[in-house]
């Protein structure tokens, strides 16, 4: 009788064993046939959460040094890859706002829609002649060959396009492009907003305290706008903000000076604007920084000086301001961008929070037709 109990035992021991290996032998093969396709190619929006850490935050940071920039990899697996591999592995939760978005349509509120006919749109339409054209310019000439070139455009700002002068040249600008970016910055609050996973940094963001906002590729202070605006729709209280913008175009900079006085910034706030980053302060800043580099990386080489030297600047702001949480935000239209990626690497200190694409839908104005922007956007924290 005990042998029969113990070759009973030993049956199921084996069956056991043979399952177990049969089970590892099948998620084994599962992994392999898995596709890994690239995260920027994916058309979900996907987001990825670490919880800032509250407690320690002095011990952590005072470790911060500024050291010599890192290479980039060279062996062809970049950190977008590897974070690809973790979500498809399950290690990251992703998570879903288009039922949110779903049919939503961005529209100015009275006092923004008021302000934008102030500043320029009442003034670029009266410029236009009896056949809507701008110093003899189409609308499609001028989003085409001016607007929308941006190596035409840079050498517009240091002189003259036929009749336009630079300051002409602004106006059409901000006409055609202000409130497209307005938009698209709007729409990345309000998704860090709505997403539970960013539930901290949203903490840090809207609440009615000082914060520093160095903005690059700052163009006429649409992205700062929209910061302004969210904050007084939202929360209903002015942003008090201590605003560094940085651009290469002096005409573009004395534009975002004069929009600078708009109703939703706070009468403590201190606007300066900058054509490069030699000079620009970064001790002392606030216990909040945001960096916001929108629209900037996509056309230039990932070994320029740009990208590097813009690594350099943020990791001198946070060598230099070890206690304060720092946050970036990143933007661009929906297509890969080596510089970013690179900027990233020679950073080396960065935390992914939220990344994916998005299709944003506005209006230009109250009655005009919904404008399509694709975006891609990346929320990470400096640690």
């Amino acid at each position: 009788m005990n042998d029969l109990i113990l070759i009973t035992i030993s049956n199921i021991t084996i069956l056991c064993l043979i399952g177990y290996l049969l089970y590892q032998s099948r998620q084994k093969k599962r992994s392999k046939s898995r596709p890994r396709t690239p995260i920027l190619r994916s058309k979900r929006v996907i987001h990825s959460h670490r919880k800032l850490s509250t407690n320690g935050q002095a011990s952590h940071h005072t470790a911060r040094k500024l050291t010599a920039l890192p290479s980039p990899q060279s062996n062809g697996v970049s950190n977008l890859e590897r974070i690809m591999e973790k979500i498809q592995d399950r290690e990251v939760p992703a998570i879903n706002l288009s039922e949110y978005y779903a049919g939503k349509v961005y529209v100015p509120d009275a006092g923004m829609y008021s302000f934008f006919r102030q500043k320029f749109v009442e003034h670029y339409l009266n410029l236009n002649d009896a056949e809507e054209r701008y110093f003899g310019y189409s609308k499609s000439e001028i989003k085409e060959e001016i607007i929308g070139n941006r190596l035409n455009l840079r050498s517009i700002y240091q002189g003259t396009y036929g009749l336009m002068s630079p300051e002409h040249s602004v106006l059409a600008y901000c006409f055609f492009n202000l409130r497209k970016y307005f938009y698209i910055q709007y729409h990345i609050f309000d998704m860090i907003r709505h997403s539970p996973e960013m539930m901290d940094i949203s903490r840090l963001l809207f609440l009615p305290k000082p914060i520093t906002f160095i903005d690059l590729g700052c163009g006429v202070l649409s992205k700062g706008l929209a910061y302004g605006a969210f904050m007084a729709e939202k929360f209903q209280h002015k942003l008090n903000t201590q605003y560094i913008g940085i651009d290469i175009a002096p005409p573009l900079l004395d534009k975002a000076h004069e929009l600078s006085n708009c109703f939703v910034f706070n009468s403590q706030s201190q606007f300066s604007f900058h054509t490069n980053l030699v000079g620009i302060p970064t001790k002392q800043l606030h216990k909040v920084i945001v960096l916001n580099c929108s629209d900037v990386f996509f056309d230039v080489p990932s070994d320029s000086k740009f990208v590097k030297g813009y690594a350099r600047f943020v990791r001198q702001v946070m060598a230099h301001n070890p206690l304060s949480k720092i946050i970036l935000i990143y933007q661009s239209p929906n297509i890969f961008c080596p510089a970013f990626e690179a900027f990233k690497q020679y950073v080396d200190v960065l935390q992914l929070v939220a990344y994916g694409q998005n299709t944003i839908y506005y209006q230009q104005q109250n009655d005009s037709m919904p404008t399509t922007e694709n975006i891609r956007y990346e929320v990470l924290t400096l640690v």
